[in-house]
């Protein structure tokens, strides 16, 4: 399914806050600001930020060592329950192209698809003919 969209304020981006403040009190128990760095977590999901912003912005309350792994764990958890967490928007130019095409189509490839939305001479309305 890919990345969900997270919109601050909904009920995914409260439950996947709370899924955040678990793992990080799991991980790292009294060694950093769980409530603070789970809201900071969501908004930076929320603003759509890279896995390399994240692991960066991370790297000042998690160390060096630990920011890579806890970044890469975020973006695989937020991808399992993209359902769950995600407001129905997907990010990334692939999602939003599913949305436009026909679900219920069988599959075909890319180029057919382009090659049957184009309208053949023969075929264009009189009005339209070339002469």
């Amino acid at each position: 399914m890919g990345m969900p969209k997270i919109t601050q304020g909904s009920a995914g981006a409260s439950a996947f806050q709370q899924a955040v403040e678990s793992e990080l009190r799991l991980r790292y128990a009294n060694t950093v600001p769980v409530e603070v760095l789970a809201q900071y977590i969501v908004v930076m999901f929320v603003h759509g930020n890279s896995l390399q912003e994240v692991t960066d912005s991370l790297e000042a309350f998690l160390g060096r060592e630990n920011s890579p792994a806890f970044a890469k764990w975020l973006f695989a958890h937020v991808e399992r329950n993209a359902r769950e967490y995600g407001d129905g928007e997907a990010n990334g130019a692939a999602q939003a192209m599913e949305a436009v095409l026909d679900r219920d189509a069988p599959p075909r490839s890319m180029s057919h698809r382009m090659r049957s939305s184009f309208v053949k001479v023969d075929e264009a309305p009189q009005e339209y003919a070339v002469e």
